[in-house]
């Protein structure tokens, strides 16, 4: 709905601004539009990285990269060095937004980009517990030296 309303306003009132929509999902097609329009676009809702790619997004609130920042400074603090482990859940039924993707997207890319080993592993609803310690066991700790 919010792409459709933002049209409308756009041929209707030509704005010279656009303030929200208030949700990542709402405000990523927004966004394409504002940008495309070059009026800016005023919200706390595009948090995920994907939103600095859009120079018309001014995002007033803390954003996922400011998350994986936070991490790669603990990281940094503790001289943590050889292997990082990131858990998540992501119920991706019809009635979830999964609100933890985004989330850990800061945390995942940022850790990448500073050399630091991922593995990611995706468990499916019919979890063998054994198989994923075994997973964890065998991918946990980065390449053997």
């Amino acid at each position: 709905m919010a792409p459709l309303v933002a049209v409308d306003l756009k041929l209707a009132h030509d704005p010279w601004a656009f303030i929200g929509p208030g949700c990542d999902y709402s405000s990523s097609p927004v966004a394409r539009f504002t940008t495309h329009w070059d009026v800016p676009m005023v919200t706390a809702g595009a948090r995920a990285i994907g939103f600095k790619t859009y120079g018309a997004v001014t995002n007033t609130g803390p954003t996922h990269l400011k998350l994986g920042e936070f991490s790669l400074k603990i990281q940094e603090t503790f001289g943590w060095q050889r292997h990082a482990m990131l858990v998540y859940s992501d119920n991706k039924d019809s009635n979830d937004d999964r609100p933890y993707y985004f989330a850990v997207e800061g945390v995942y890319d940022l850790l990448r980009i500073q050399n630091i080993s991922t593995y990611d592993y995706s468990l499916e609803n019919d979890i063998n517990y054994k198989l994923v310690v075994q997973k964890i066991r065998e991918n946990g700790r980065g390449p053997r030296e």
